[in-house]
Parts: structure tokens; sequence; C-alpha cells
């Protein structure tokens, strides 16, 4: 009993506990049990209804569908079965794999810079506003944070030894990241980047054991992708709707929606009124967006700074305060990360993870659009850096060298 504080188990226990206390605390004062989801929530759950109904996977509509990868309306297709459709008990299995990420946030923080470090981090984001909000929404923003974090601890093992049950953690936590959004095939590209950059020649046996895993997660959307919607779909639909709601002439010239994303029918020529299947309209639409962006070649690093300023929230710091005020806890916390990353800098080759994360999603933000939902899975990496920083100060501040300094 007198290990019992020291061990990690009791340590994610009490942090899972928190974070899902925080988190129904929220919902229930903030949000409430009635919540209805809305616009891209709302077309989840209506997938999620018609799988827990037992006819397919499809739309409100009752089209076959592929425009969102499949994990997510899955997850929430066992609650409905289970429950009912009662999107109160959707939002607790979002609590729970929000806290779940903070309990995983922990582990990062543990490997990166030591056992307090790491449980300062988790408490941090048990509490950690911008989290909280996105486990309250019916959002793939949760899951999506989970195997990231997930994928970032992974590598943290394997930079201290090869060993195949990290390798096959690793390939896990990159398939489901890339059946629960389209971005996580760019997480997958990082991860291999980062393997191929540390371990040169030794990387091949990690990026063919996680690569295999992805495929064979994989593999059973593709295939039922080619046998419904008659063609080869890896992640969604969804392409062509993202390159064309970011690229065209009113996210370039209008203010209100600069770095943005709007709804491709808004663009002139989308042919959104004709009858088309969900194919051919992704087909038009990438065309459409690939066609801007060989006629705009010259606003594009314009546009991209756009990008640049919505990921990073770097408005003047009156924007939406203080009624947003939780959300501006995200500054303190995006400020620490950036003091830790130099604080750090001698470990900068150790704590490559947590940077292929920031780089990753960064860049994905700087090619389609930024937003707040776009750093989703940043969020748990600046939490870690900013618990790294504040114990690093913690040190400097109340402890005495014994070599008498």
């Amino acid at each position: 009993m007198r290990k019992l504080p020291r061990s990690p188990l009791f340590w994610g226990l009490v942090i899972f506990l928190l974070a899902l206390g925080l988190r129904l605390a929220y919902i229930s004062l903030l949000v409430g049990w009635d919540y209805v989801p809305q616009r891209d929530a709302a077309e989840y759950s209506a997938i999620a209804e018609n799988l827990a109904a037992g006819h397919g996977y499809r739309l409100a509509s009752g089209a076959l569908t592929a425009i969102r990868p499949p994990l997510f309306p899955l997850l929430l297709a066992g609650v409905y079965v289970v429950f009912g459709v009662h999107y109160g008990a959707a939002l607790v299995m979002q609590s729970v794999l929000g806290s779940l990420s903070c309990v995983i946030t922990y582990r990062v923080g543990a490997e990166a810079f030591g056992e307090w470090p790491g449980r300062l981090a988790g408490v941090m984001a048990a509490g950690y506003p911008m989290l909280i909000y996105h486990d309250s929404q019916l959002l793939s923003e949760t899951p999506f944070i989970l195997w990231t974090i997930l994928a970032v601890w992974a590598m943290l093992r394997l930079t201290r030894r090869v060993r195949l049950r990290d390798v096959g953690l690793l390939g896990g936590a990159l398939g489901l990241a890339a059946l629960t959004r389209p971005n996580g095939l760019l997480l997958w590209a990082g991860v291999v980047a980062w393997a191929l950059w540390y371990w040169r020649r030794r990387a091949w046996p990690i990026i063919a054991g996680a690569t295999l895993v992805v495929i064979v997660l994989l593999t059973p959307w593709v295939v039922r992708n080619w046998i419904a919607m008659g063609a080869f779909i890896p992640a969604s639909t969804m392409g062509g709707a993202v390159l064309l709601g970011s690229y065209n002439e009113i996210v370039l010239r209008d203010p209100t929606y600069r770095g943005d994303w709007i709804s491709p029918c808004r663009v002139s020529g989308a042919r959104c009124g004709e009858p088309m299947s969900e194919v051919a309209r992704d087909r038009l639409w990438r065309r459409m967006g690939l066609a801007f962006i060989r006629s705009h070649v010259r606003d594009l690093p314009e546009m991209a700074f756009w990008r640049f300023v919505n990921l990073w929230h770097l408005y003047r710091f009156t924007r939406g305060f203080p009624e947003n005020i939780g959300f501006y806890c995200y500054v303190i916390v995006a400020s620490l990360a950036a003091v830790g990353i130099w604080l750090y800098r001698s470990r900068w080759r150790s704590m490559t993870p947590l940077y292929v994360v920031v780089i990753c999603f960064t860049a994905n933000a700087l090619v389609f659009w930024g937003g707040f939902r776009m750093r989703a899975p940043i969020e748990p990496v600046l939490v870690v850096l900013a618990a790294g920083t504040l114990w690093r100060i913690g040190q400097a501040r109340f402890f005495v060298r014994t070599d008498g300094g």
C-alpha cells in the first residue's frame, strides 16, 4: 500500500477519474444532456443510426456513402445498439475516450521528461479546456486525438528500444487514426519519415511492421468501398470537398473566410443541385480545386499565411474575450510549449516524436485549412511540452544543486 501512490496504474486511474469527472460536469453544466448534434455531428450520427438499424453505411437520405471514414460512426453505432439513439450516452463515450487520452498523455510525459512531469501533463490534460470542449461534441476529433497521442507514445518507446509490441502499437494507432479522419494517412507518412531519419538503415523493420498493421486495418474499408462505390477509396470521398472548399475566390478574397473553409456548394460551378454520384462529385470538386490552384499560384503563399494564423489563433487577444476565456488557456499552454522546445533543445533528437505531430498537422493546415479543430491532435503534445517547461522551471526555482552551486 505504501508503494501504491508511486504506481503508474494508480496515477493513471486518478487522472482518468479526474478527467472523466470534469468532462461530465462540463456536459451537465454547459452543454446539457438534451444535446442534439448539428452539421458534421449530425452526419456522423445519421450514418451511425443507419448502421445500428442494420441498414448499412448510409446517409440520412439512405444513399450509400464513403464521405466519412468508418471508425467514429461505428463507435457511435455501438452506443446506439446498446442504449438506443441516445446522444447523452454517446457524449459519455466521448468523455471516456477523452479521459483515456489524458492517461496516455501522462505516459507520454513520463517517457519524455520523467514520472513527475508526466503526472503533471496528465493532470493538465484532464483540466485543459480545449480537450474538454472536443470531448463534449459528437465529432471525430476525440478518438483521433487518442490514436495520435498513442502513436506518439509508441514512437517515444521505440527511441529507446525496438520491440515488436511497440511496432504493433504504432501500426495499430496509425491504422485507427486513418480510419477516423482522412488526414490520419498524413500521420503515417510523418512516422515513416521520422523512422528513416532516426533509425536510418535499421528503420525498415519498424516501417514494414507498422505499415503492415495499417494495411490490415484499412483493407476491409477499401474493399467495401470498391464493392459499394465502385472506386478505390482508402479514406473517404471528402477530398474534393476539402480541396474546393479551401481553394476558391471567396476564401481568397473575403476577409471573413481567410484561411478557413466554406461549403463547396457556395462555389460557382460546383453543380450541387444536379443529380450526381458521390464519387463523381468528389472528382469534379477535386478537379475544380486543382484548377484554382494552378491559376492562382501567386496567391498560395498568402493563403498559407492566413491558414497558419487560423491554426495557431494569432489574432488580437481580445477576439472573443472574455466569453471564450477557457479557449485562451491555449495561449498559455502554447507559450509554455514554445519555451519548452527551447529549454530542451539539447534533447531535440529524442523528442522528435512530439515534433512529428506538430509538423504533420501544421503542414496539413497550411495545405488545406486552419482552425482550432485542425489543431486538435496537436493539443496533447502542447500540454506535454508545457508540463516539461513547468517542471524545469520548478526545479530551477526550488531545488538546490548538490555540488554547492
